[in-house]
């Protein structure tokens, strides 16, 4: 029953005095509840808002901590975020205090300019700390420090306000208690009065009102002198049961919260304390357990390659609870928290949970599970799981929240650091076993070295093999090709002298004999080819040529041969204007070998030479229907010395060398060369040869179309038999005037020689020729300069000029003889009577020769011409040891030299010092003093030291051939001799003289 409802019954026949206990009995009562409102008001809230202020304080420096140790940037901007929040805080806590605090005003201004200073230290330290001075910031946190001093007035200041609100709760309890005594004695003489009339009413309603205040006020003073559970148990539906109730819920959250913020410090405190990862886990998961009321605690960490999760430490679990678990199949009771990234409350656990405990009865199975996340960086990277077999406490969930942010980063941290040590730990052991394997290089580097030591000594020796190899060669063909060059140039002096005095058998002797030499010296130059190409020394001369002028001279050549074995010898050529930029010779020399070989081995049928073209290539295929080559040696075909077999080996004859060279030099020009065949039916080859053999032959095709068109200016002239003219021939060299001379005089024409352009100038004083010959290089006044001065006199300045020289025309030096008229140009080296001839023609042919002229120049030159037949020859020394050899040169030089010999070289240096020869032919074997040693004592007299020599061997290796050049000699002439080869590095040496 209400007490409104027992005052209504009690007093029902007092109702004035109801009236008035009832108004003096509310006043009473709520004047009651003012004093306790201020008590609540002012000392509780008061405290609670300076608890808060000092567990602010408290994160704030775990932020400044963590943000000074942790480098990671994520990290340190949390730890920020973490110190914000708690200055935020704390102004929130003082305008609490600001509108509750009952103290002086002063005390809360020194308490807030306190907390100014510090929390302006604590931003100052941080910008210095992000400034680069961590150190500073570090030491300022101390006590003695800027930052630990400030906190220290501030913590003082706040102590002030907090012993002010305890006395004030005093203040307020004694004089709750004082008003409470005077309300009683008011109540009482009231009460006594109304007792008089209603005594038994009076009895009961004091009773009823009494009681439950005194309980009240009991459990109140218990509250108030720091007895947190005390508590109300009056419990009937009135207005005291009300207030009881709002008194237990009170003290409740009072209670509750006190005691999780007294937890989370202690929790922080303790994740603070340790830096060791299995230490921190293990302090962290037993502190969590005692405040949580768990009976397990684990932790699991992600593994390395982020799939799983692995058991790291835990309190109280099974073994078969501390298996790994997938990171990414989101089951069990993990799966929702991994999924979330939230703390994850289950309850009701299932039997078949994989969390169990064993105690002394048997295993246990928990009721309760609290799984907690540890996320960094959008990823969970730890798992906390407690479990529970009753219920965890009430402020469980609650603590949890508080301390996870600051949980979250130290854990993070942790792990970083225990990174870093693991790291560190490995590297050192990476150290150990780098110095393991130093020590193990190092004794690798000595056999190495020993082994290198061993390998130069082998490459000596190898060294030394090529070497006397090389000089095998050397002598092989020394000895050689000393006889063979008798043989040759004799031969061929012999045929051309004895002609028209010998029976035909008779010379055709000497052409077998010429023949069979040059086939044998063909052999000696085989095996030198292929020695050159695998030592790597074969050059390539880029020329312009055409594919089809090669093709036409090997097929007429070989034309004799297929008609007299009755075999047909067929070419089909697609394109007859196909032009190659490559080595002509060599190419020459594959084609040739190809097909001669063809004609060779085919006895009846016919040989076909096919060729087509394409952008880049060209592709010639010979195919014949000659016996074949068998399967298995197809392979070995192309090898050196190798022939189909023994038995065609025998039949044909051959050293095996000319498929192996024709495929080397294909491969060396940038082509291929590849065979079909069928023993018994026939073979085909197919040979593929770049139109151009790359970027080298630029400069040699522009050249070569520079050449061209120079010659095109007359192609389309009528070339008519022009004779008995008077040409002028200004050459310095000897060679080149004998040959000229020789070519035009069985033409029917006078020639004249001028051996300077002073000697020209002299002769067409008196004499106006027909045509001039002029050589471009000359001592003292050159070709250029000299048709410059022709051109310029009147009675010179329409006479035909064509240009004999050796060196290579630039386009500039091309625009000058144009200028002066000249379009014909003849190449030394190459000179043959058809081309001379035809360029003479084409010359008096040309539009600025004077027909008046020609008449008066043949009569004034008759003279002159007599007198020119009587100047001496020059003078060739040739210094040879071999009798044959002396013959042979003597032979061929005769008719345009003066030749004198000597055997040896002591004698050749006495004859070049007495005689002073023109030129000195010098063979590098000689008895006695070498050529190389002779030529060293010529050019060391000052007399001699002038004379051109030129080197004679019957080595052809090209290392030998540069280490003779690089002594100084002017020109080098291999044997056997050959007479167009040795006029032309005569002329060529003379000339430059």
């Amino acid at each position: 029953m209400t007490i409104s409802a027992q005052l209504l019954i009690g007093f029902s026949l007092v109702l004035a005095f109801v009236i008035v206990l009832g108004v003096v009995s509310s006043i009473q009562t709520s004047q009651l509840y003012q004093k306790e409102k201020t008590m609540y008001e002012h000392p509780i809230q008061v405290r609670e808002a300076i608890d808060e202020i000092q567990i602010d304080i408290l994160e704030s420096r775990v932020g400044v901590r963590n943000f000074l140790l942790f480098e990671d940037e994520s990290k340190q901007q949390a730890a920020l975020q973490m110190i914000e929040s708690s200055f935020s805080d704390i102004e929130k806590q003082f305008d609490i205090l600001y509108e509750l605090y009952l103290g002086s005003v002063m005390d809360l201004d020194r308490a807030f300019d306190s907390f100014i200073d510090w929390k302006v230290a604590t931003e100052n330290r941080i910008e210095s700390a992000k400034a680069g001075n961590v150190e500073g910031a570090i030491a300022s946190l101390g006590d003695q420090g800027d930052v630990g001093s400030y906190r220290i007035i501030l913590t003082s200041n706040i102590k002030v306000m907090d012993d002010f609100a305890r006395n004030k709760a005093d203040e307020l309890n004694a004089a709750f208690v004082d008003y409470y005594q005077s309300l009683t004695v008011g109540r009482i003489v009231l009460v006594g009065a109304i007792l008089l009339l209603s005594a038994g009413a009076s009895v009961y309603l004091i009773q009823s009102i009494r009681r439950p205040l005194a309980e009240i006020t009991r459990e109140v003073g218990r509250f108030r002198e720091g007895e947190l559970t005390a508590r109300c148990h009056y419990a009937k539906g009135n207005e005291f049961g009300e207030l009881s109730v709002s008194f237990n819920t009170m003290a409740d959250a009072i209670q509750r919260n006190l005691e999780v913020k007294g937890k989370s410090s202690s929790l922080t405190e303790t994740m603070l304390r340790q830096e060791d990862a299995k230490a921190f886990f293990r302090s962290t998961l037993e502190e969590m357990a005692e405040h949580l009321g768990a009976n397990t605690a684990a932790v699991y960490l992600l593994s390395d390659d982020k799939k799983s999760f692995v058991y790291f430490d835990s309190i109280g679990l099974d073994e078969k609870a501390r298996a790994s678990f997938d990171a990414h199949t989101l089951e069990g009771e993990f799966g929702m928290a991994l999924f979330t990234h939230k703390v994850q409350y289950i309850r009701e656990i299932p039997e078949d949970t994989r969390f169990r405990f064993i105690v002394s009865s048997g295993e246990l199975i928990p009721r309760e599970i609290i799984t907690i996340p540890i996320v960094s960086d959008g990823e969970v990277i730890a798992v906390l799981s407690l479990t529970s077999v009753n219920r965890f406490y009430e402020h469980s969930m609650r603590l949890i929240e508080t301390v996870l942010a600051t949980m979250s980063t130290r854990i993070v941290g942790i792990l970083a650091f225990q990174t870093i040590k693991d790291m560190l730990a490995t590297l050192e052991q990476q150290n150990k076993e780098l110095d393991a394997h130093k020590n193990e290089l190092m004794t690798q580097a000595d056999e190495l070295m020993q082994q290198n030591a061993e390998l130069d000594v082998q490459s000596n020796q190898l060294a030394e093999a090529s070497r006397l190899k090389t000089t095998f060669l050397s002598n092989m063909s020394h000895e050689l090709r000393t006889p063979l060059n008798s043989i040759i140039a004799l031969s061929g002096v012999l045929t051309r002298r004895l002609a028209k005095d010998i029976p035909e058998e008779e010379l055709s002797y000497l052409e077998i004999v010429e023949r069979n030499g040059r086939h044998l010296l063909a052999l000696i130059n085989d095996i030198l080819d292929i020695s050159r190409i695998e030592a790597g020394r074969e050059e390539i001369e880029v020329t312009k040529f055409g594919v089809g002028e090669i093709l036409a001279d090997i097929m007429a050549m070989l034309e004799p041969l297929a008609a007299e074995k009755g075999i047909d010898l067929v070419q089909q050529v697609d394109d007859t204007d196909v032009y190659l930029q490559s080595d002509e010779r060599k190419c020459r020399h594959i084609l040739q070998n190809i097909i001669s070989n063809a004609v060779k081995f085919t006895e009846t049928g016919s040989v076909k030479v096919i060729t087509k073209t394409n952008d880049d290539f060209v592709q010639i295929m010979v195919a014949d229907t000659g016996i074949g080559i068998a399967k298995e040696n197809l392979v070995s075909i192309f090898d050196e010395f190798q022939q189909a077999d023994g038995t065609t080996s025998r039949k044909y004859g051959g050293t095996g060398l000319g498929l192996a060279i024709a495929k080397k030099y294909a491969e060396l020009l940038g082509g291929t060369i590849s065979v079909t065949s069928i023993p018994g039916k026939g073979s085909e080859f197919t040979i593929i040869l770049p139109l151009s053999c790359g970027a080298v032959c630029d400069d040699e095709k522009n050249h070569a179309k520079t050449a061209h068109a120079t010659t095109a200016d007359f192609s389309n002239k009528p070339c008519t038999d022009v004779t008995d003219k008077t040409i002028l021939l200004v050459e310095d060299s000897e060679p080149a005037i004998i040959q000229i001379k020789d070519l035009m005089e069985q033409s029917g024409h006078q020639v004249l020689v001028a051996r300077s352009a002073h000697a020209a100038y002299n002769l067409m004083e008196e004499t106006v020729p027909d045509a001039i010959i002029l050589d471009l290089m000359m001592p003292e006044i050159d070709g250029f300069e000299t048709l410059n001065t022709l051109r310029a006199s009147e009675r010179t300045a329409n006479v035909p000029v064509l240009i004999l020289s050796a060196k290579h025309i630039t386009k500039e030096e091309l625009g000058l003889l144009k200028k002066n008229h000249v379009f014909q140009i003849i190449q030394k080296g190459g000179i043959n009577r058809k081309d001379l001839l035809s360029a003479v023609s084409n010359m008096f042919q040309s539009d600025v020769m004077k027909p008046a002229e020609t008449k008066q120049a043949h009569e004034e030159q008759t003279e002159l011409s007599q007198n020119f037949g009587s100047e001496e020859k020059p003078l060739v020394l040739v210094v040879e040891d071999n009798e044959d050899n002396r013959t042979t040169v003597r032979a061929l030089l005769q008719d345009a030299f003066l030749v004198i010999e000597s055997e040896d070289g002591e004698q050749g240096i006495a004859m070049a010092k007495k005689r002073m020869p023109d030129l000195i032919l010098m063979d590098i074997a000689l008895p006695g003093i070498s050529g190389i040693d002779a030529f060293r004592a010529i050019r060391n007299a000052p007399a001699t030291c002038r004379i051109p020599i030129i080197a004679l061997t019957a080595s052809a290796m090209i290392q030998e051939r540069s280490s003779i050049l690089a002594h100084g000699f002017e020109a080098f002439v291999a044997k056997p001799i050959q007479i167009d080869e040795l006029f032309k590095v005569i002329g060529e040496v003379l000339y430059g003289r």
